[in-house]
């Protein structure tokens, strides 16, 4: 299955200088946990609602005055669209994430998808087992900068990839 299938398109977005503010309220009338940034079209990062109470509201920042871009998580994981939905799995896990953007080969931003979408085609027992691994926290983990992917393309640092070990998660969905 194709990450296209499960994906929703045409995300929500924030630009990088929208407020705190507004990147919350799309996430609470969108019921997401997580918005995409983009310049023009393209992606450059993502904010969650972690984002939003770790490095926003912790920190006592002015939600209306403070641009999302001084809060957004950097490093960007994401999956092309015509991905198996089972990289995106591998993804999630390894990098402790619940949503990915998904992206043209160009890199225009096309959809998000989120474990809530992946998690109702998994077998029953698959799904705890996913949910404890994403929930593992990112510091806890620790990657090489570069990696080989699949395909043999290599991947600039933010957008690293690792190989999965184990299991081929695509043969369950």
């Amino acid at each position: 299955m194709k990450c296209a299938e499960l994906m929703t398109r045409n995300p929500v977005i924030c630009k990088p200088g929208d407020s705190i503010s507004y990147a919350a309220e799309l996430m609470r009338s969108s019921d997401i946990g997580a918005v995409p940034i983009v310049r023009g079209n393209k992606l450059v990062c993502i904010v969650t609602d972690r984002d939003i109470a770790i490095r926003a509201t912790a920190e006592v920042r002015n939600p209306t005055r403070t641009p999302v871009g001084e809060i957004m998580t950097r490093k960007i994981i994401f999956c092309h669209e015509d991905e198996e939905v089972g990289l995106a799995l591998e993804l999630m896990a390894e990098q402790a994430v619940r949503w990915l953007p998904i992206v043209e080969r160009g890199g225009k931003l096309v959809g998000l998808i989120g474990l809530d979408d992946i998690a109702p085609k998994l077998p029953f027992e698959r799904v705890g087992e996913l949910v404890t691994r994403v929930s593992k926290t990112n510091a806890s983990m620790s990657y090489p900068a570069r990696h080989k992917r699949k395909t043999g393309e290599l991947r600039p640092e933010p957008f690293c990839r690792t190989p999965y070990r184990g299991e081929n998660l695509d043969e369950i969905c």
